[in-house]
């Protein structure tokens, strides 16, 4: 059956090198986010690929696309911790700023600098693919 999505719905998301874990396991890290909006998901598509006028040649910007996602949509994790084992704290920029055209209070440059750059990626991947956890992920 085909599922639509709800724009700014809270979600929950587990890496894929966690999904074996038990829920409740400290080591289990779950990112939350919110579905972006339609117009939010087409001005990140706008920004994943440039053209230079001058040469015609196209550029793929996947990572201020994969930052863009991020600072646009993460809304904080559980259980995220550093080489020591300690969590990592999450923060936002503290004040209203817009971002993909929504004045939000988007997730701090200092803690994305925090994230695996292959977590990174993958969060941001499940971002601009609605993906979520299904209600039998959630339950395991």
């Amino acid at each position: 059956m085909a599922v639509g999505i709800t724009p700014n719905e809270r979600n929950e998301y587990v890496l894929l090198e966690d999904r074996d874990k038990e829920p409740g396991d400290p080591t289990r890290s779950v990112f939350r986010y919110r579905t972006l909006t339609p117009k939010e998901r087409a001005a990140l598509e706008d920004s994943m690929a440039s053209v230079d006028q001058k040469t015609g040649n196209v550029r793929m910007n996947a990572g201020s696309a994969a930052h863009l996602a991020l600072k646009a949509a993460l809304e904080g994790w559980d259980d995220y911790l550093d080489q020591d084992g300690s969590p990592i704290p999450f923060h936002t920029e503290g004040k209203s700023i817009s971002v993909l055209g929504k004045n939000i209070d988007p997730v701090s440059d200092e803690t994305l600098a925090r994230l695996h750059p292959s977590h990174s990626q993958e969060i941001a991947t499940a971002i601009r693919e609605g993906q979520r956890l299904t209600r039998d992920e959630v339950k395991n």
